[in-house]
């Protein structure tokens, strides 16, 4: 009897052994295809972050243009407004002018006459 006991021990542990390395095997196979996932998703992470990186710069690109066009605006509002009131100045510079042209068209010549004729008396004495 222990002859059958021998080659049924024998006989399961080849069983055993054929099954370990099968799912050694498999095991294997899995890890290899572990890694790969791992190096893909590392190659991923790795494209991702150099995207970010550019997106960054970009992005602040975008906001240094957008700095610069909001401080020309402002210099071209100052710039108009600046015109504005050299405009209003100058208008109102106009009307004073006017306004002193008409008083002397209608009072300061006859001001200016009375005046001469009053100088005029005392050259002669």
């Amino acid at each position: 009897m222990s002859e059958r006991i021998r080659k049924f021990v024998q006989i399961k542990t080849e069983t055993l052994t054929k099954k370990a390395d099968q799912q050694d095997r498999t095991k294997d196979k899995r890890i290899d295809l572990l890694q790969k996932d791992i190096e893909d998703i590392e190659q991923t992470r790795q494209q991702d972050g150099e995207e970010i990186v550019k997106m960054q710069g970009l992005i602040e690109e975008e906001i240094k243009e957008k700095d610069q066009r909001n401080h020309e605006e402002k210099e071209r509002q100052e710039e108009l407004e600046r015109k504005i009131h050299e405009k209003i100045d100058m208008e109102d510079a106009a009307r004073y002018i006017q306004r002193k042209w008409k008083w002397y068209q209608e009072v300061g010549k006859f001001l200016a006459k009375k005046k001469k004729k009053g100088k005029k008396g005392k050259k002669k004495k």
